[in-house]
């Protein structure tokens, strides 16, 4: 037999080791397919419709009915910007009943920046019916941190209509778990306090104060066209002037919401 050089030896491992670039290229064109699948897949325009039946209407660790309440929202959002729109529709036998008594609008705008998450916006409110609650809004900036399944955040809030310069800050945390094909659970806590003008406007208490500590809790089951959401929820006022002012200083609520979400 014909002896085999050492030269014959190392072609053949390298021949073994190293890929021929005829064999690699299907696999770089996969990876470009995919890339520009995911980019396609990211649609620049989404849209979001919701009515949510909730048994009280709660705001900032206070009460703004006696009973249950229907809020219908709709939202259209792209290339960061969000255009929304919420209303509040009495159900309960309580004054404005069967009337929708509060309708709000806003825009916003998010970024994100590496790790961090920007958005800011612009809302209005408007009370109908109700001469004594005058339209007005405010503008808000807040800060987002995810750290995996969960999210940080603190917003800063302050009153730019007819009650100007009255403001409001609240820092949290939200859980966010969604399997493939199972239900979507959220879970969330915040703390919120409040300028002396705030808790005057809203609770005739006329000091700055550490207001509420909120949970709250909900459970999506998505479908093929529809989403439904169940949500609960607790508040409670922190600062005993706060509390005495207020015949219900602990709430919790409960609701169900229907949904639409998705590209146009």
């Amino acid at each position: 037999m014909k002896p085999v050089s050492a030269r014959t030896v190392l072609v053949a491992l390298l021949a073994l080791v190293v890929p021929a670039p005829a064999s690699a290229q299907p696999a770089e064109d996969d990876a470009d397919i995919e890339a520009d699948e995911a980019v396609e897949d990211d649609p620049l325009v989404t849209y979001a419709v919701e009515i949510d039946f909730v048994s009280r209407y709660l705001w900032r660790g206070l009460a703004w009915s006696e009973g249950a309440q229907m809020q219908p929202a709709a939202s259209v959002d792209a290339f960061g910007v969000s255009l929304w729109a919420w209303t509040n529709l009495v159900l309960q036998r309580e004054a404005y009943e069967g009337q929708f008594n509060e309708v709000d609008a806003g825009l916003g705008y998010t970024y994100s920046w590496g790790w961090l998450e920007v958005s800011a916006g612009l809302q209005v409110w408007t009370y109908p019916y109700q001469d004594d609650s005058p339209t007005t809004g405010q503008a808000d900036v807040a800060l987002y941190v995810p750290v995996g399944p969960f999210t940080f955040y603190t917003r800063q809030t302050v009153d730019i209509g007819g009650y100007a310069g009255a403001y409001w800050g609240e820092l949290g945390a939200e859980f966010a778990w969604e399997s493939d094909a199972g239900p979507i659970v959220e879970a969330s806590v915040l703390t919120g306090w409040a300028s002396d003008m705030f808790n005057d406007v809203y609770l005739e208490v006329d000091r700055t104060a550490w207001n509420t500590l909120e949970t709250a809790f909900s459970v999506t089951f998505p479908f093929p066209w529809v989403y439904v959401r169940a949500h609960a929820g607790c508040s409670w006022l922190l600062d005993a002037d706060l509390r005495a002012a207020v015949d219900d200083p602990f709430l919790v609520v409960g609701g169900i919401a229907l949904g639409t979400e998705g590209p146009p």
